[in-house]
C-alpha cells in the first residue's frame, strides 16, 4: 500500500465505506509509530476533498499534554471554535482574539481550560488584556501560578521558583519528591489540582503538567536581579 499516494487511498476509502479515522489510545502510541499517525492526520486535514473526514481518538490516561510534542500542530481552536469559548467564556474573549503570540496559547484546549479557572478579574479590576506572553507570565506569576493572593501567592512563587531549578538541572527527568523543601512538598497537590503539575509515581516524582509552565518558571529563575518576589 506503500506505493499509493495517502489522500488517494484515503478518498477510495470514504468511496466504500465512512471516513472515519479511529484511533483507540492516542496517548499510548510508540514514538516510532507516530508519523505515520501524522502523515494521516495531515492528509485529512489539508487536502480540501477529504474535509468530510472525520477523526475521532480516546485517551486511556488522564493528561492529554504528552501529546503536545508531535500533535501541537492539530489542537489549536481555529476562529469559528474561538468565537463559540469566547461566548461562553467571555472573560477569554481578549486572550482568544488577542495579538497572535497570545491567542496561539490560549487557542489551545488545554490552556483555554486553565485560564478561564485563572485569568478572570474582580469586579473592581480592569479586565486582564495581555499585549504579550510576558504580560501572561507575569499574571500567572503574580498569582502563584493559579489564582492566589498575598502570603499564599509568594508561597506558591517560592515553589514554583524550586521546582523549575530542579528541572533545569534535570532535562526530562521526573522530579523527585524527595530533593524538595517540605514547604514545596505541601503545595504539590494543589498544584496538581490547578493544572500546574502532575504525578509520574505518586507519593514519589512530579513533572510540570506542560513543558510551557517550566518555561514561565525558568523565566523568573533567571531573573532574580530585578527583585520580583
Amino acid at each position: 500500500m506503500s506505493s499509493a499516494p495517502l489522500a488517494s487511498l484515503l478518498a477510495e476509502i470514504a468511496a466504500t465505506g465512512a471516513g472515519t479515522f479511529f484511533i483507540d489510545g492516542i496517548d499510548r502510541i510508540e514514538k516510532e509509530h507516530q508519523p505515520i499517525i501524522l502523515d494521516v492526520l495531515r492528509s485529512v486535514f489539508r487536502e480540501p476533498f477529504l474535509r468530510n473526514w472525520k477523526v475521532v481518538v480516546s485517551l486511556r490516561d488522564t493528561g492529554i499534554e504528552p501529546l503536545r510534542n508531535w500533535l501541537g500542530e492539530f489542537k489549536a481552536l481555529d476562529d469559528d471554535e474561538a468565537e463559540e469559548l469566547a461566548r461562553a467564556k467571555p472573560q477569554l474573549r481578549p486572550l482568544l482574539f488577542g495579538p497572535p503570540q497570545i491567542s496561539a496559547i490560549v487557542r489551545r484546549p488545554f490552556f483555554a481550560k486553565v485560564l478561564s479557572q485563572n485569568f478572570t478579574s474582580a469586579a473592581s479590576e480592569a479586565p486582564f488584556e495581555p499585549q504579550s506572553e510576558v504580560d501572561l507570565i507575569e499574571h500567572w506569576w503574580g498569582r502563584g501560578g493559579y489564582n492566589a493572593a498575598g502570603q499564599d501567592a509568594i508561597d506558591r512563587q517560592r515553589a514554583i521558583i524550586e521546582l523549575g531549578a530542579f528541572r533545569a538541572r534535570n532535562l526530562g527527568d521526573p522530579i523527585a519528591l524527595s530533593n524538595l523543601h517540605d514547604r514545596t512538598t505541601r503545595l504539590v497537590e494543589q498544584m496538581v489540582a490547578d493544572g500546574i503539575l502532575q504525578h509520574v509515581r505518586h507519593g514519589h516524582s512530579i513533572r510540570f503538567s506542560h513543558d510551557i509552565f517550566f518555561e514561565w518558571a525558568f523565566f523568573h529563575l533567571r531573573r532574580p536581579q530585578y527583585g520580583m518576589a
